[in-house]
């Protein structure tokens, strides 16, 4: 059951971090506080986006062969560019979607300042109505879990259809929330998160995923293989697939 509460608040839950902790809202670590970071900051900021997508292309070429070298991308969640910086290096194109008009401005900066002309910002809805396939490459990651499930599902099923015919999916969920509140307790935060100091951040939603509803929604897109490596992000425990349509 989706609860109206929980899907109207996340977006504005994440307007609000874009403009109070844009940085600390991607990367949970008290070194990236604040509405802007020092260079030497920013600096180990994107190399944690450079060495994910570093590895990215490693796994992808490991999974599908060295001939891997998308030349369209699409990055959803793309938050303040940290990921969207280095796939634009690598790709002719890169479709940049967030929920958040603050952290789509950060995310203009950032790649106009890199002299960067390759990226479409772009704020997603519901459905991504404002984007259109095919992407040689879908990717999101450390997204999905912040969005609760049943749209989340609806989501990953849009983003698996943008794939083309033999497109690469790069999928990041969430399995397992050790620290997942109580349904009731959930509801009472949202009831007077309206109430909160507006200097406060929100609260950041963990929400775990039905891998058996993923599995068969995949399945049913016409994948047969899946390569999966699991994660561990403060006891939260996720997986990241890739998997190719076709």
């Amino acid at each position: 059951m989706e609860l109206p509460l929980f899907r109207a608040s996340t977006d504005r839950d994440w307007q609000s971090l874009g403009q109070l902790d844009p940085y600390w809202a991607v990367i949970s670590h008290d070194a990236y506080r604040g509405r802007r970071l020092s260079d030497e900051q920013l600096s180990a900021f994107l190399k944690t986006g450079e060495d994910h997508v570093a590895e990215i292309w490693r796994t992808c070429r490991r999974a599908f062969g060295d001939d891997f070298a998308p030349r369209r991308v699409l990055d959803f969640g793309c938050g303040v560019g940290r990921v969207t910086l280095p796939l634009a290096r690598r790709a002719e194109s890169v479709v940049a979607v967030d929920v958040a008009d603050s952290m789509l401005l950060v995310a203009r900066e950032l790649l106009d300042r890199n002299g960067v002309a390759n990226v479409q910002v772009v704020k997603n809805d519901e459905t991504l109505s404002a984007i259109e396939g095919p992407f040689d490459l879908v990717h999101s990651v450390i997204v999905l879990q912040h969005i609760p499930p049943p749209l989340g599902l609806r989501v990953t099923k849009r983003l698996i259809a943008l794939a083309g015919e033999s497109g690469v999916v790069a999928l990041h969920v969430l399995y397992h929330n050790p620290f997942r509140r109580p349904l009731p307790l959930r509801i009472a935060h949202r009831l007077i998160a309206p109430f909160r100091r507006r200097d406060r951040p929100p609260e950041i939603q963990m929400n775990p995923y039905p891998l058996n509803r993923l599995f068969k929604m995949i399945h049913d897109a016409g994948v047969r293989r899946i390569h999966a490596e699991l994660t561990n992000h403060a006891d939260h425990l996720g997986a990241m697939l890739f998997f190719r349509k076709g």
